[in-house]
């Protein structure tokens, strides 16, 4: 489970073959740690990407009481509040951010701790993408939120009957082209953050895919994984006794 965030706004497109506006996508209340806050968050990275993770450190770290959310992959489906983790708290964050196998008799529960761990090194990145987010006043998030024009991001996608978690974008240029080929004719560049509908072709080789911006430019790209999905989870952070801990967590409720 990756992450990234940014909000749906019209800007106008810089490749060749599209001269009129595109849809994009944005981060929505962008914030900057304070300098407590990085310092914090540095230790925790540190504390959750160590080879022999020390657990009780770990909990130290994680607030008394933990926000926590869930709703499935639809970006558009509201938070639902879970109730508060109050005990047990980084066993009870693993049940709102990890997929689980269910349980089989006699055989011992796994581990799921250290995907949780990565999970939420995943969610912090490299530490310059954070954000507000409503359910949590106080803290801030890492990723941001994307922010979008949902009317404008639903006609798109069900202009193909798809939803807008069908969509992808990247966060940075794409040159796309007329065939599904590098060394084929370019169509135009896909500017950062502009979403794209995936079109369905049975000739189209294995490691390519044919798209369409909401504009109309339509091309094929190689397949990479650096594309962007409008599904996310966060990792929050916030005061407790004038102490920086983890307050809040974000899941898909798998």
């Amino acid at each position: 489970m990756k992450y990234l965030y940014l909000a749906f706004a019209f800007v106008v497109g810089s490749f060749s073959s599209v001269s009129a506006e595109e849809l994009v996508v944005s981060r929505s209340q962008p914030a900057t740690p304070d300098a407590a806050l990085s310092a914090f968050i540095t230790s925790f990275h540190g504390a959750i990407t160590a080879k022999k993770p020390d657990y009780k450190k770990i909990n130290a770290m994680l607030a008394p009481k933990i926000a926590a959310y869930s709703r499935s992959l639809d970006p558009l489906q509201p938070w639902f509040k879970n109730d508060t983790i109050t005990a047990d708290h980084l066993n009870e964050l693993v049940d709102i951010i990890v997929e689980q196998g269910p349980p089989q008799d006699g055989v011992a529960a796994p581990d799921y701790r250290p995907d949780a761990l990565s999970m939420m090194a995943d969610m912090i990145g490299d530490g310059s993408n954070f954000g507000k987010i409503k359910e949590v006043p106080g803290s801030l998030c890492a990723p941001a939120s994307w922010s979008y024009d949902v009317k404008a991001m639903k006609k798109f996608a069900a202009s193909n009957d798809d939803q807008v978690g069908s969509l992808r974008f990247f966060s940075a240029p794409k040159m796309m082209f007329a065939k599904p080929k590098t060394s084929a004719k370019s169509v135009g560049e896909l500017p950062a953050y502009v979403p794209l509908r995936f079109i369905y072709e049975k000739s189209t080789p294995n490691n390519w895919g044919k798209f369409v911006s909401a504009n109309g430019l339509t091309g094929y790209l190689p397949e990479t994984d650096d594309r962007i999905s409008f599904s996310q989870t966060h990792v929050c952070f916030g005061k407790v006794s004038g102490k920086y801990k983890v307050t809040g967590i974000f899941g898909y409720g798998l």
